[in-house]
């Protein structure tokens, strides 16, 4: 089970992860408000619905898709070969999804994003003001 809040900081002026349940959570959170942001939405989902890109990264995230799941991991481990470093796997409709619904959050500037991953693979992305 994956679960993830990000809050809205007006004093920093983006999201911040008030909540993780795990480290793979982490990575989803950075990847999202550091990586993404609202301006590379666009440039992620074309990555990762191109099958013929399946390595990259940002500032903070390494992404590698396999078959037809991406693993995100820290870009510092993965650059160090970090032996046991925690990732998280999800598979490109989850992440498409979440994509989505970060493009969503975007537009409306809710406080709070919700990410939850249960253990039936069930994703959900929800908001509160």
């Amino acid at each position: 089970m994956l679960y993830l809040v990000l809050e809205y900081n007006n004093k920093i002026g983006h999201y911040w992860p008030e909540e993780k349940n795990t480290i793979g959570a982490g990575h989803l959170a950075f990847f999202l408000t550091d990586d993404v942001g609202c301006h590379a939405i666009k440039f992620y989902k074309e990555w990762l619905n191109n099958p013929e890109d399946t390595e990259g990264g940002g500032n903070y995230s390494h992404l590698e898709k396999r078959d037809n799941k991406v693993i995100i991991s820290f870009e510092y481990d993965w650059f160090h070969e970090t032996p046991g470093a925690e990732t998280l796997e999800l598979a490109i409709d989850q992440l498409n999804y979440i994509l989505d619904r970060w493009q969503e959050a975007c537009e409306k500037k809710p406080n709070r994003i919700i990410i939850t991953l249960n253990d039936n693979d069930n994703i959900t992305v929800d908001f509160e003001d």
